[in-house]
């Protein structure tokens, strides 16, 4: 499928493609700002609006995900470029008698194909909040999945009175459901 027609509307799906993508530490775009984004009116409520009616557009979600699969396919060719180099570089470096020039190789391609994790990897990974032994690793949970890493305490302070506005709100919502509230 070629470009929308539209170009505004090409544009919408492409802000669409470009917001599924984010850097830590940075807020997921909003459809809305992708509306205004492709040049359409810059009143928040109507882009609200309007770009929740342009996402139920088949041409609009066909773009999307033919750019998801081209995004696809150009890593995928990247990856399968790089592990065939990393081969290369693992044959030359065994017929020059070079064990850690392969061995070197041997991991390129383990970390390039996901076999193998480095420790700053993991600290971008989804927090396990099981994990914690203290609201302090709850706090600091909280804000690595925003990408603040190593927070100070009054961060951390914050972070824990936030989720516990956020516990007692579902809390509320729950009893409201159960028909538990005070009247």
């Amino acid at each position: 499928m070629p470009a929308l027609a539209n170009p505004r509307r090409e544009a919408f799906a492409q802000a669409i493609f470009s917001g599924l993508f984010r850097k830590p530490g940075q807020p997921y775009k909003s459809h809305d700002k992708a509306y205004m984004e492709a040049g359409y009116t810059q009143r928040y409520e109507a882009a609200r609006v309007n770009a929740c009616r342009l996402l139920k557009n088949a041409s609009i979600l066909a773009r999307v995900q033919e750019l998801q699969q081209e995004a696809i396919q150009h890593v995928k060719e990247n990856v399968d470029k790089l592990v065939q180099e990393l081969n290369e570089d693992r044959q030359l470096a065994r017929k020059l008698d070079m064990p850690s020039a392969a061995s070197a190789a041997t991991m390129g391609k383990a970390k390039l194909l996901g076999l193998i994790t480095d420790k700053t990897d993991i600290k971008h990974s989804s927090t396990d909040f099981a994990q914690a032994k203290s609201m302090n690793d709850i706090g600091i949970g909280l804000l690595a999945q925003v990408g603040m890493d190593a927070p100070d305490a009054s961060s951390i302070a914050q972070a824990i009175e936030a989720n516990d506005i956020l516990v007692a709100t579902l809390e509320r919502i729950r009893d409201t459901a159960r028909g538990l509230s005070a009247q």
